[in-house]
C-alpha cells in the first residue's frame, strides 16, 4: 500500500515523464524524492510510473529510457572543503579515457525514431517503457530525414521551452509561474495552434541504432548529432576532459574548473533551464559498464548547487501541529526562483525567528533545496520592529496555551 508522499511522487511523475503539468515544481519533486529515498522507500527506484493517469495511447520504447544516478551539489563550498564530495566523482571519473560533459537541461524528455532515414516517432518517456507520441508537434523542430538509413536510429534528447519565450508569452502577473509547467501544457494539448507549437525547442544528446537486434552507439555523439542536422538552432555545450594518467588532484581541479564553467553559462548565456552537468564516458567504453534496471552506470548527474535569491518577509503565517507545536511560514515579497515565483518560506520554528530576527520587514536569502517548500538559509537584515514582534507572539501564545 503505497503512502500519500508515494502516491503523489508517482502522480507527478507520471505528468513529469508524460510531457503534461505536474502540481510540483521541479525542485519540490527532487527534494520529495529524497525524502522518500531517505524513508527507505522503493518508489523513488521505479523508472517513471504505470499508468496511474495515462489519457494517451502509448507506444514501445526501441530501448528503455531510464533515469540518471546523481550527485547534489548542496553547497558551492562542497567542492572545496569536503573531500568526501570527491569519493564518488573521482573513481568514477578513473574508468574512461574520457569524460563527456553537457548540460543537464530541465525540460521534458523525448525520443525521436528513425527507421531507414525516416522520422516516424517522438515519444515521451512514459514509464520507460512505453512513452506518447508527439510526432505531429516535434516535426516541426527536428530532422524529418537523416543520412543514417540504419533499420533504426534512436535519438534522444529534451522538449525545451525558452526562458525568453516564456517571459515574453507566457508569465501572468500574480499567478504562480513555472517554464517546465508551461512547457507541458504546450506538450500535453492535442489542438495547440502552430503559433505554440512553434514556442517549443529541442536539444539532443545521445545517437544510438539498432542493428540485428544490437545497440550500437556513435562514433562522436555530438559531432554525429551535428553532421546529421540536430541541434542548429540550439548548440549545445559541450566539454571534454582526458582522464588517462592523471591523479585525484588534477583531476578534482579539473572538475572544478568545469562545473564552474557551466554555472557561468547557466547564468550569463543559456536561454534554457539549466539544473546541472552530466557526465558520460566516452562512447567506446558504454557498453562495458551497461546499466542497472533504473540508470546507465556510465553516466552521471551533477545537480547544481540550489540558486539563492534575496527578498523581504511580509508576514508570518503560523500553523499549530498535532501536538500543539507552533510551526511559522514566511510571507514573502514575491520573488522569482528557478522559473516559479515564490511567496512563502519555512522559518523552522520560533527559536530561529528570535535567533535570526526573521520578523516581518527581515531582508532574507531562500532557497528551495532539502525541503519540499523554499527555506529562509541567510538574513541580510534583521527585522526592524523585533522587540514588538516578541511581544505580540507572547500574547498569542497566552491564549493557546
Amino acid at each position: 500500500m503505497y503512502t500519500q508522499d508515494e502516491l503523489l511522487y508517482l502522480r507527478c511523475k507520471e505528468l513529469y515523464y508524460n510531457g503534461e503539468e505536474s502540481e510540483l515544481t521541479d525542485p519540490q519533486y527532487d527534494a520529495l524524492e529524497d525524502k522518500l529515498k531517505r524513508d527507505g522507500s522503493r518508489v523513488p527506484y521505479i523508472v517513471g510510473t504505470k499508468k496511474i493517469i495515462s489519457k494517451d495511447e502509448k507506444h514501445d520504447h526501441e530501448t528503455a529510457m531510464l533515469s540518471l544516478e546523481k550527485v547534489q551539489v548542496i553547497n558551492d563550498d562542497d567542492l572545496h572543503e569536503e573531500p568526501s564530495f570527491f569519493d564518488k566523482i573521482v573513481p568514477w571519473m578513473m574508468k574512461s579515457a574520457m569524460i563527456e560533459f553537457t548540460s543537464k537541461f530541465d525540460g521534458n524528455a523525448i525520443s525521436a525514431i528513425y527507421k531507414y532515414g525516416v522520422l516516424t516517432q517522438v515519444l515521451t518517456r512514459g514509464d520507460g517503457e512505453k512513452g506518447a507520441d508527439k510526432i505531429n508537434k516535434m516535426k516541426y523542430h527536428l530532422p524529418n530525414k537523416i543520412s543514417d538509413t540504419s533499420p533504426v536510429v534512436e535519438i534522444r534528447g529534451e522538449a525545451l521551452l525558452k526562458l525568453s519565450t516564456f517571459r515574453d508569452k507566457y508569465v501572468e502577473e500574480g499567478k504562480v509561474q513555472n517554464a517546465r509547467n508551461v512547457l507541458a501544457g504546450l506538450l500535453g494539448k492535442d489542438d495547440l495552434v502552430m503559433d505554440k507549437i512553434m514556442d517549443i525547442s529541442i536539444a539532443t544528446y545521445s545517437y544510438t541504432r539498432q542493428v540485428n537486434g544490437k545497440k550500437e552507439y556513435a562514433h562522436n555523439t555530438m559531432l554525429d548529432l551535428d553532421r546529421l542536422g540536430f541541434n542548429k538552432e540550439n548548440p549545445i555545450k559541450t566539454v571534454y576532459i582526458e582522464t588517462l594518467n592523471k591523479s585525484r588532484e588534477e583531476l578534482i581541479e579539473a572538475f572544478k574548473k568545469v562545473y564552474y564553467e557551466f554555472k557561468d553559462y547557466r547564468e550569463n548565456e543559456s536561454d534554457f533551464l539549466l539544473d546541472g552537468i552530466v557526465m558520460k564516458y566516452q562512447e567506446g567504453d558504454r557498453p562495458s559498464h551497461g546499466e542497472t534496471s533504473h540508470h546507465p552506470r556510465w553516466a552521471l548527474s551533477i545537480k547544481f548547487e540550489t540558486e539563492k535569491v534575496a527578498t523581504k518577509i511580509l508576514g508570518i503565517d503560523w500553523f499549530v501541529g498535532t501536538t500543539g507545536e507552533l510551526t511559522p511560514v514566511a510571507i514573502l515579497e514575491p520573488i522569482e526562483l528557478l522559473g516559479t515565483i515564490v511567496k512563502k518560506a519555512s522559518l523552522y520554528n520560533l527559536g530561529k525567528i528570535i535567533e535570526n530576527g526573521t520578523w516581518p520587514g527581515a531582508e532574507v536569502l531562500i532557497r528551495k533545496s532539502g525541503e519540499i517548500i523554499p527555506q529562509v538559509v541567510t538574513v541580510l537584515k534583521r527585522a526592524p520592529e523585533e522587540a514588538r514582534y516578541i511581544a505580540q507572539y507572547e500574547e498569542m501564545r497566552k491564549t493557546l496555551v
